[in-house]
C-alpha cells in the first residue's frame, strides 16, 4: 500500500507542474525568433543569388540555341547569300524556329527584331564567325545578352560578363558590329 501511495503522490506532483506550465516563456520566444531571423538573413540573399545566376545562365543557353538555329538555317538554306569580305548576314530571331525560345527567364518575350545572329566570314581562319544578341522584354524593362561572339558564350563566367539590362543594338546597326553591309533575314520563307 505504501508503494501505491508514493506513485500516486509522484503523479500528482508531476500533474501539478504540467498544469502550471501553459506555454513558452518570453525569453524562449525571443531566442527562437532571433535564431530564425539570423538563418533567414543568411539564407534569403543566397537563394536570390542562385535564382539570378540561373536566370543569367538561361540567357546564355538561349543565345547558344539561337546561334545553333542560325547556323543550321545558314548552312541548309541555299537562298541565304554567304558573306564575303567585310559583309555580314544578320538573322533576326523572327527568321528562326522559335519553338524553344518563346519565353525568357523573366517570363517576358524575346524581341524578334533586336534578337539576332550576325554571321561574318573570317578569312584568316577560313571559317564563319557567329555573334549573337538576345533581348527579352518584360514588365520591368529588358535584359539579355549583348552582341557577343559565340566563342565567348562557352566560357565559364559568361553568365556574369555578358548578361546586361542595357546597351542593346538594333539588327540594322551593321556599323556597330563591323560590317560594311549586311543582308538581314527578317522572315522565315517556309
Amino acid at each position: 500500500m505504501y508503494y501505491k501511495i508514493t506513485i500516486y503522490n509522484y503523479i500528482d506532483k508531476v500533474g501539478d507542474k504540467l498544469k502550471n506550465n501553459k506555454g513558452f516563456t518570453l525569453i524562449e520566444l525571443i531566442a527562437t525568433i532571433t535564431i530564425l531571423s539570423i538563418i533567414m538573413l543568411i539564407a534569403v540573399p543566397n537563394v536570390i543569388s542562385i535564382v539570378n545566376k540561373n536566370k543569367n545562365q538561361t540567357y546564355i543557353n538561349d543565345a547558344r540555341k539561337m546561334v545553333a538555329l542560325a547556323r543550321y538555317k545558314f548552312e541548309l538554306d541555299a537562298s541565304i547569300m554567304k558573306p564575303q569580305g567585310s559583309d555580314c548576314v544578320v538573322m533576326e530571331l523572327e527568321a528562326l524556329d522559335r519553338t524553344e525560345l518563346n519565353k525568357g527567364p523573366e517570363n517576358g518575350v524575346y524581341d524578334l527584331n533586336r534578337s539576332f545572329v550576325v554571321i561574318k566570314y573570317d578569312s584568316t581562319n577560313q571559317l564563319y564567325d557567329y555573334m549573337v544578341q538576345i533581348v527579352e522584354k518584360y514588365d520591368k524593362g529588358q535584359k539579355g545578352v549583348l552582341l557577343t561572339n559565340y566563342s565567348e558564350l562557352v566560357k565559364v563566367n559568361a553568365k556574369n560578363d555578358y548578361v546586361k539590362s542595357e546597351g542593346f543594338l538594333d539588327a540594322d546597326s551593321s556599323i556597330d558590329y563591323g560590317c560594311e553591309s549586311a543582308n538581314i533575314y527578317p522572315k522565315d520563307d517556309d
